[in-house]
């Protein structure tokens, strides 16, 4: 998860496996039609659904195609394997904050302090809406092998850093601490990312109350001492 290291971090081990994508699993779905995406992001869901209720280590595939309704010969065809389903699982949710933290980045008229604050309350939001992903993705990271977890470590990396910009964006108002950019970055990702840890669709918080209240504090966690 963006913010997020833990079992997640980049390494460098000399024997591993290239990253490989699920478009590349085989040849026939470099050409995928619009069908297919659709099934395959059946299938995600499924994979989600069944992995945050049992667990990785006790999710099957068999479980998972029955979910979405197909044999189990169609879902390996997407997914060789529950590996290469739960990368999948984890690129697509860090497609879903790219995209948001690119919008912000192409909103330049807002002024930084108030985009800044937005993009916080929007990471909060798409937490809530993805948290049974984000959970799946962040804790059963661990059971990926190096190369895919070195390849969700550099999406990671690389969101944290734009939400560096956004900071960075912010210090000619004389506000933000001077302490690295970087830290500040994960700092305030840390606050926000927390919420997949308790937050439970249907309870008794809305997610707009969420991210406003979480958002203010990952701002003031950015603020200079007096």
């Amino acid at each position: 998860m963006p913010g997020l290291s833990g079992d997640l971090s980049r390494s460098n081990p000399k024997q591993s496996p290239p990253p490989c994508r699920p478009a590349d699993y085989t040849s026939r779905m470099s050409a995928r039609t619009p069908r297919s995406k659709a099934r395959q992001a059946e299938i995600l869901a499924a994979g989600i659904r069944i992995c945050s209720q049992a667990g990785h280590g006790d999710a099957s595939l068999r479980e998972i195609a029955e979910r979405a309704g197909i044999k189990k010969g169609l879902l390996t065809y997407y997914f060789p394997t529950k590996e290469q389903l739960l990368f999948a699982i984890g690129l697509d949710m860090h497609e879903h904050f790219d995209a948001l933290l690119a919008r912000t980045l192409a909103d330049v008229d807002a002024p930084p302090r108030t985009r800044l604050k937005a993009h916080f309350e929007a990471h909060v939001l798409l937490t809530c809406e993805l948290v049974d992903q984000i959970r799946v993705s962040y804790e059963s990271g661990r059971h990926l092998d190096r190369a895919h977890r070195d390849e969700i470590g550099v999406l990671r990396e690389r969101y944290e850093a734009g939400v560096g910009q956004l900071i960075d964006a912010c210090r000619p108002e004389g506000w933000v601490d001077d302490a690295a950019t970087p830290a500040l970055a994960v700092a305030a990702l840390g606050l926000l990312n927390w919420v997949y840890l308790w937050y439970r669709p249907g309870g008794p918080l809305q997610p707009e109350d969420i991210a406003r209240q979480v958002s203010q504090r990952a701002m003031a966690s950015l603020r200079a001492a007096p």
